[in-house]
């Protein structure tokens, strides 16, 4: 019996039950409190990566396109802007003969026609009532892509309130506030073009009278530097003549008028260099409006309000997302429009072919050319 028992002995050795061992020490239980922190942390890294993927997916399959869609879009409206300036290269072809004689028809410091932009032609070719809401719409979509991230995230943090609608309303009343105040502007900048034909026309019919009353007067010469002028004008309206071939042409102009100041019996009878002064004030003015916008705090009030309702549109939520999503796209679209139809009213003398709201040189070009084929057709009468 002992004998079996001993040979039993070796098998229940190991499932011979544990004998209570002393308590743990201090360090032994540091240790095993740092390995519940490590495996907590372990956990907690494992999910963190597991967003993090998938954060990653979603802005690869959403964001990077419209991302890139959105600077190819931005590239195409500032690359006009961007074309490096003409090089020193002769042209082969031999030069076109000026249609005037070459002391009246040469522009001072004139610039070369920059090489028009694809972009531009294409634009050129879109009705002018579009060309706004195509600059738009890839933004619209950029912000369709940030609401539907926004809602599988769960960042939709408050439903639409009263505080949301006074947001939309104080935007809304400062866009119209603005948008007034540009559009006063931009009739005065219209108004401008056709005061200053009307004052080269006004110089023209007193060159006219001058010349009738004064046989000796050379109208010819006077009338070929008012023309010289106002090619020079349409060229820097144009962007492609500096402002000093302007300031050139109208100190030339200013020497053929003292002959006919001389011919006039006093300076009320002859307000030709009134008239001229009044062209240097408007020429001013177009300057001051191309070179600076309206109102610089009002536009920053602007911008930091329409950037807070974006922010706002992109965090309420609704309980059926596909009418938010239309409904808050909706509204960006129409106040990005409004702030895109500012910034292009502000500057109504770019002429670059994105802009949708320049004024009108077709007066001004119609003036030039008659008095072009006034002064040869006098000439020859003479």
């Amino acid at each position: 019996m002992q004998n079996s028992t001993n040979a039993l002995r070796p098998v229940f050795t190991g499932c011979s039950p544990t004998r209570p061992t002393s308590p743990p020490t201090s360090q032994q239980f540091q240790n095993q409190l740092n390995e519940v922190v490590e495996r907590h942390k372990s956990s907690r890294k494992s999910e963190e990566s597991q967003e993090l993927i998938f954060s990653q997916a979603l802005y690869s399959q959403y964001i990077t396109p419209a991302k890139h869609w959105l600077f190819a879009s931005a590239h195409l409206l500032v690359a006009p802007t961007l074309t490096p300036p003409p090089t020193s290269q002769t042209d082969p072809r031999p030069p076109s003969p000026p249609p005037m004689t070459p002391a009246s028809s040469s522009v001072p410091n004139a610039i070369q026609t920059k090489p028009v932009n694809p972009y531009q032609v294409w634009l050129r070719s879109v009705p002018v009532k579009w060309r706004v809401l195509l600059a738009v719409a890839p933004f619209t979509l950029l912000f369709g892509l940030l609401e539907v991230l926004f809602h599988q995230l769960g960042w939709e943090l408050w439903k639409f309130d009263s505080l949301t609608g006074s947001l939309l309303g104080a935007a809304s009343f400062i866009l119209a506030l603005v948008l007034g105040g540009t559009l006063s502007q931009y009739n005065a900048s219209e108004d401008m073009v056709l005061e200053l034909v009307n004052e080269a026309e006004a110089i023209n019919d007193r060159l006219a009278v001058n010349g009738a009353a004064a046989p000796d007067l050379d109208a010819v010469r006077i009338r070929l530097a008012l023309v010289a002028a106002l090619e020079a004008i349409r060229l820097w309206l144009l962007k492609q003549a500096p402002w000093d071939g302007v300031q050139t042409a109208m100190n030339q102009l200013n020497g053929s008028l003292a002959a006919l100041e001389a011919a006039g019996r006093s300076d009320a009878n002859n307000p030709s260099l009134a008239n001229l002064a009044k062209m240097r004030l408007l020429l001013s003015r177009i300057s001051s409006n191309r070179d600076h916008d309206f109102i610089a705090p009002a536009y920053a009030l602007l911008e930091l309000f329409l950037f807070g309702v974006v922010i706002a549109l992109l965090l309420i939520g609704a309980d059926n997302f596909g009418e938010n999503l239309v409904v808050s796209s909706f509204l960006f679209t129409s106040f990005l429009y409004l702030l895109f139809l500012i910034h292009d009213l502000d500057n109504p003398f770019e002429y670059d072919g994105s802009s949708s709201v320049d004024v009108d040189l077709a007066p001004l070009e119609q003036c030039e050319q008659r008095l072009r084929q006034l002064g040869p057709a006098q000439g020859s009468a003479a």
